[in-house]
């Protein structure tokens, strides 16, 4: 288990604690001459997966200009004159080309996440110095060198999927959705405890395991409750620590996540809509001084299987 510390604000901890890998056991047995190779492994595989994570982001504009982008503008070019008028006729084109400026802005917003969270050296990519640019390179080049994979294609999907879950956990839009699946636990939570004013409930705590961007962490808090979300992947953890530390008004954040489907959409506005976040303020939660907001990273037995963490 291992430790990164992230950036906190005075009403959000991020403990950060991962274990990757399946260990340096044999049969059951773990020599004790072992231990300490075991734990350099762990280090290592810990370190891998959270460059892979890290790559992923990072090749978020070059994967889909490469692999959606720009190929459809060549199958365009590729088609007799007079299909390329009906397809232009139909604002396909103009379509494509607004799709590649809003990609180019949600990489923008991802390298802003990344560098928050990132360990290591990055420079600032707003910088407009060409530090960044020069460090870019040297990790792709190392990346190359190392026989690694530039990007999985399921840490891409990842990367996608972490742009609409911004949707649901914090726009205004995804507001109903909160309320049919974080709603339940809310109401079961105000049931239970509806004796108890909101001012007194900071030693009530509550766990919630797979927090994911950590919003219905933050609402429990904000019904008073101290609460601990629990996350294991990167994807999510960097995204909540970006949300939950970075943001200094409403509506701060403006991204397209679904710029990058070209298919089952109503209409071209359906697929270049932007999306504000965050729709509330995570640094004005209320009762922060009795109430505890935290989020943990790791795996959920690895952290609270232990007999002294359960009537934590």
């Amino acid at each position: 288990m291992h430790s990164h510390p992230h950036p906190q604000t005075s009403s959000h901890s991020h403990q950060h604690s991962h274990s990757h890998g399946e260990g340096c056991a044999s049969g059951g047995r773990v020599p004790s001459n072992d231990n300490s190779d075991c734990e350099e492994n762990e280090q290592e595989a810990e370190a891998n997966a959270l460059m892979d994570v890290v790559a992923a982001f990072l090749s978020y504009k070059t994967f889909i200009l490469n692999g959606g982008i720009y190929r459809r503008l060549h199958d365009i070019d590729q088609l007799s004159e007079r299909h390329r008028d009906i397809v232009s006729s139909l604002g396909t084109i103009d379509k494509i080309k607004s799709a590649e400026k809003l990609v180019r802005e949600n990489y923008k917003f991802l390298l802003d996440l990344v560098y928050l969270s990132a360990v290591g050296e990055m420079p600032d990519p707003s910088d407009s110095s060409d530090d960044f640019k020069q460090w870019h390179k040297s990790f792709v080049e190392s990346r190359v060198h190392a026989g690694k994979t530039i990007v999985k294609n399921s840490y891409m999907e990842k990367v996608l999927s972490t742009l609409k879950q911004f949707v649901r956990d914090w726009s205004g839009e995804g507001k109903t959705e909160r309320e049919q699946t974080y709603g339940p636990i809310m109401q079961a939570l105000e049931a239970e405890f509806a004796d108890i004013v909101p001012e007194a409930r900071g030693d009530i705590k509550v766990l919630v395991p797979g927090a994911g961007l950590g919003r219905l962490a933050f609402d429990i808090c904000c019904h008073g409750f101290s609460c601990q979300g629990n996350e294991f992947s990167y994807f999510m953890l960097f995204a909540s620590n970006f949300i939950l530390n970075k943001s200094r008004v409403v509506n701060q954040h403006t991204i397209y996540p679904f710029v990058h489907q070209f298919s089952n959409v109503a209409t071209a506005s359906d697929q270049l809509r932007a999306v504000c976040i965050p729709d509330v303020l995570p640094n004005e939660m209320p009762y922060t001084s009795t109430a505890d907001f935290s989020m943990s990273a790791g795996d959920f037995i690895d952290i609270y299987g232990a007999d002294d963490q359960r009537e934590k």
